[in-house]
């Protein structure tokens, strides 16, 4: 059996003050079952850049046959622990839950809050179940050595050309290159804001809101079935000067399970998509320069 990181999203475009969702489901794809071991939550915030009308909803999931997995709709606060998927860190879901391929998972959801929710995500973390034989699946030598490695992008150099993106902007298939002396085993991903004393306010030390990622292999085939909000995926190693900012993300990395084996000089593509024009009045419309790490070991044959 073959295991493949997988995050599912059941992206909803808005949803009034005491609207509910019951049984809402989300169709899987059909190329393999699929096991969820974790949900999360993401918004379009308002203003003050921060997640917290989702704490004024309730949620329940279901398994594969409609079965309810609470008595009832449970308060987000309680229910999710507040771990809603912020750096990677997501309400564990205990047993894994099974969902064959082309089925649905299906939720029930209430907007309790004052304000309408918009692009509304329900995130289930998990892994895809591929028969042997069926889909590459580059590992471990028989005999290998390993040493905690961390790579970086964004740097500005050749062959790492600047992440920078401006309000409203996508970068399509951009490139993380493993070098040729060894494997790479990728476990986890950080990213931020990447300014300094020398940028002259070329770029925004606000930082960015709305900018989502969608992680793929060598070819293509994506690890997500939309793209993610980017401090969902990966730890935020940016911050902000915004006074009484309420963080989207933290500096712990976001981790990746199970990991993604690269062979050597082979890559990883990615796409980024920023959607901020709706907060240049709260930061500024300043492009953003990106960083990002890729973080788990070097694998070297013995």
């Amino acid at each position: 059996m073959i295991e493949r990181h997988q995050d599912y999203i059941l992206q909803i475009a808005s949803l009034a003050p005491g609207q509910s969702l019951t049984g809402t489901p989300l169709i899987l794809d059909l190329d393999a079952p699929f096991v969820c071991r974790g949900v999360g939550m993401h918004m379009s915030p308002g203003p003050d850049r921060t997640q917290n009308d989702l704490w004024s909803c309730t949620f329940r999931l279901r398994n594969r046959t409609g079965r309810l997995l609470a008595q009832q709709p449970i308060q987000t606060p309680a229910g999710f622990w507040g771990a809603i998927g912020q750096n990677g860190i997501y309400r564990p879901v205990y047993p894994q839950q099974p969902y064959g391929a082309g089925e649905a998972i299906a939720i029930d959801f209430e907007n309790l809050s004052s304000n309408t929710l918009y692009n509304l995500q329900f995130i289930f973390r998990g892994t895809k179940l591929f028969a042997d034989g069926t889909l590459a699946n580059p590992t471990y030598p028989d005999n290998a050595r390993v040493l905690d490695f961390t790579y970086q992008t964004g740097k500005g150099t050749v062959p790492d050309p600047s992440l920078i993106l401006a309000t409203e902007q996508t970068l399509y298939q951009q490139i993380f290159q493993v070098k040729g002396d060894a494997d790479f085993a990728l476990r986890g991903l950080q990213a931020g804001n990447w300014t300094s004393s020398g940028d002259g306010g070329v770029y925004s030390t606000n930082g960015y809101t709305e900018l989502y990622i969608q992680l793929m292999d060598a070819k293509l085939k994506p690890y997500s079935n939309l793209p993610i909000h980017i401090d969902w995926l990966a730890g935020n190693a940016g911050g902000s000067t915004l006074p009484g900012f309420t963080a989207l993300g933290n500096a712990a990395p976001g981790l990746l399970m199970p990991e993604i084996y690269v062979p050597r000089s082979n890559v990883l593509f990615y796409n980024l998509y920023r959607n901020d024009a709706a907060y240049v009045s709260v930061t500024d419309a300043l492009p953003v320069r990106l960083a990002m790490a890729w973080i788990g070991s070097k694998v070297y044959a013995q």
